[in-house]
């Protein structure tokens, strides 16, 4: 009965209070460092990547 308890209820409670508060938490960081990175890192690694392509092509 322990065991039921322990996983079906209280596991899934825990872990959706840990992702709540960590999506709270990190929201306005992440948002910022993913507009960041789409913003600034995407094109160059991009263009890394079709630079990369192309030398292996020839």
């Amino acid at each position: 009965m322990f065991h039921f308890y322990h996983c079906h209820i209280y596991l899934p409670i825990v872990r959706s209070n840990i992702v709540f508060l960590t999506t709270n938490i990190l929201n306005p960081y992440f948002l910022h460092f993913f507009n960041i990175i789409t913003e600034g890192f995407i094109p160059t690694y991009y263009n890394l990547i079709k630079i990369g392509l192309q030398a292996f092509a020839y």
